[in-house]
């Protein structure tokens, strides 16, 4: 296996990830990501996770956030954005 974070094809794949799943990138290129993902556990993971995620968010009912709950989450997300803080 090879380095995730430090391979041009994994960070490549990444950022047209969206255009993968949504099923609009151009065929020769959906063919490199699949060759790729054939050999990359990790990129098979965010694959497997995004396709699930959509799947949960499609069949589960909408539920408001408790206040607290959204309060805390905002702060840790700022955290971690922006660790000097």
């Amino acid at each position: 296996m090879h380095d995730h974070k430090e391979c041009k094809e994994c960070m490549q794949f990444l950022a047209l990830l969206s255009d993968y799943q949504d099923g609009e990138l151009d065929l020769a290129l959906v063919g490199k990501f699949e060759v790729h993902m054939g050999d990359c556990e990790r990129c098979q993971a965010v694959v497997k996770t995004l396709r699930q995620t959509i799947v949960y968010y499609r069949t589960t009912r909408c539920t408001a956030v408790p206040r607290d709950v959204h309060s805390g989450l905002i702060t840790a997300l700022r955290a971690c954005m922006d660790p000097e803080d």
